[in-house]
């Protein structure tokens, strides 16, 4: 539309340069002229009055693209926070998971120190000078109670008493996967024992 004025405005300006040249006495004295004058000057306010508003236009285009570009880094922000805030509950999901193993364990583990702690009273009521008697087993069973140390397990007793690891774990009613725990006592009876 812009264009299509500022054609119009220049056809004017052209006519009137032609009329001029022809010989007419001055614009202003020919009724065509004057109209076409009042024309021009009306489209170049017209002209000025939409530029202003393309100015406008553009000046409200520019802060919207601006606030696009807000919103997008906002979105990616939020996505961002989102990822994060899913792998953080992904690892608290697999530390509660381990936790309720290790507090497992360490309840199994109790339990066996007080296995053991009710083996070593047991024991220890029951120590003679010259052997010590299993309870449950008759007085010609003879063995000793034998203190877990760091590394042992089962197999290593057994081999270090020349018994077998069966005999061992039946001795002490004890589940085949049978962990040791140091100064846990071991009842053992040795080959030479019933």
């Amino acid at each position: 539309m812009i264009t299509k004025k500022i054609e119009l405005v220049v056809l004017i300006a052209v006519t009137v340069l032609i009329l001029s040249f022809l010989g007419c006495s001055g614009p202003e004295s020919h009724p065509v002229i004057k109209k076409a004058i009042k024309d021009v000057n009306r489209h170049e306010e017209e002209i000025v009055d939409l530029k202003g508003k393309v100015e406008k236009v553009q000046s409200e285009s520019d802060s919207l693209f601006e606030e696009v570009d807000k919103i997008k880094k906002q979105q990616k922000s939020s996505t961002d926070a989102t990822a994060a805030i899913s792998a953080l509950e992904q690892r608290l999901t697999k530390a509660e998971s381990e936790l309720k193993a290790v507090a497992s364990s360490m309840e199994d583990a109790k339990k066996a120190r007080r296995k053991s702690e009710s083996q070593k009273e047991e024991g220890e009521t029951k120590t003679s000078k010259s052997a010590i008697e299993k309870p449950g087993k008759t007085a010609a069973t003879k063995g000793f109670y034998y203190t877990v140390e760091a590394g042992d397990t089962i197999s290593k007793i057994a081999s270090k008493f020349k018994i077998s690891p069966e005999k061992l774990i039946k001795d002490n009613n004890l589940p085949a996967n049978a962990e040791l725990i140091p100064k846990q006592k071991i009842y053992v009876i040795p080959s030479g024992g019933k």
